[in-house]
């Protein structure tokens, strides 16, 4: 209608970077456990454009979200001890892929403004780079049970603090309430129904996650352990007002 076709903003690219790469590493996570009849070249592959994809991100969820889903090989070990043996060998192949992944430009150079955000991370927040990085993943939570003292009863109304319903009142989107998304839940809806909506959104969690924990147990079926793992952080804190964030929560935890 001879309107202007504007790309996604960066928090779309970002945001997007969390959801797909931390999918990608559960499926090939998944291939290499369940033997899955991939040819080693192309895993091999994978896994460089999963290291290049982390280090061209330039967000440091990304590389946490990753990072968990990883982590969850820990807990499957932990229940099938046996597992150990067939992730040995690639262990090996994938720090080979990840030194030979280092020598590219684009890498070497997504990786240095990677690090920048770390280290300017910690700075500002006058800590180490962990402790920044367990801040900010703390930090929407703490954030959110702040905002209950300036929030009224009913809330400020469904919909406000999204993109859509800032394009709505005020003619471009803005964060009008909060960024981070406990907060805005609580601020749309008060705290009697935004509290009662996040419990339900950590029902899900904890309903899926035993789930998935009980498929590795009884039947050896890693697949929803790395799904879960992908799909934690779009569940408990993903701004569903986002369609990024809310379809990767409904395809991954699905």
């Amino acid at each position: 209608g001879g309107g202007i076709i504007r790309p996604p903003g960066p928090f779309s690219f970002i945001s997007g970077a969390v959801y797909y790469l931390s999918a990608v590493a559960a499926f090939m996570l998944h291939a290499v456990l369940a033997k899955l009849p991939y040819r080693k070249s192309l895993l091999v592959l994978a896994g460089a454009a999963l290291f290049v994809g982390m280090g061209v991100s330039g967000s440091r969820s990304t590389v946490l979200a990753v990072g968990v889903v990883v982590a969850s090989l820990a807990l499957l070990i932990l229940v099938r001890p046996s597992i150990a043996g067939r992730i040995g060998q690639y262990i090996v192949i994938a720090a080979v892929v990840l030194w030979l992944t280092s020598y590219l430009p684009i890498f070497r150079e997504g990786l240095g403004i990677l690090s920048d955000r770390f280290a300017e991370g910690a700075e500002a927040g006058e800590t180490t780079v962990v402790n920044g990085l367990f801040t900010r993943t703390g930090g929407g939570f703490i954030e959110g049970l702040q905002v209950l003292t300036r929030t009224p009863l009913g809330g400020f109304g469904l919909g406000v603090g999204t993109n859509g319903g800032a394009n709505f009142l005020v003619g471009h989107a803005e964060f009008l309430l909060a960024e981070n998304e406990w907060s805005r839940i609580l601020l749309e809806s008060g705290p009697i129904l935004g509290a009662a909506f996040l419990i339900w959104r950590c029902a899900i969690i904890w309903k899926v996650g035993r789930f998935a924990f009980d498929e590795v147990r009884r039947h050896d079926n890693p697949l929803p352990l790395f799904l879960f793992s992908a799909a934690f952080f779009a569940l408990l804190q993903g701004p569903f007002g986002q369609p990024t964030s809310l379809g990767f929560a409904v395809s991954l935890a699905g």
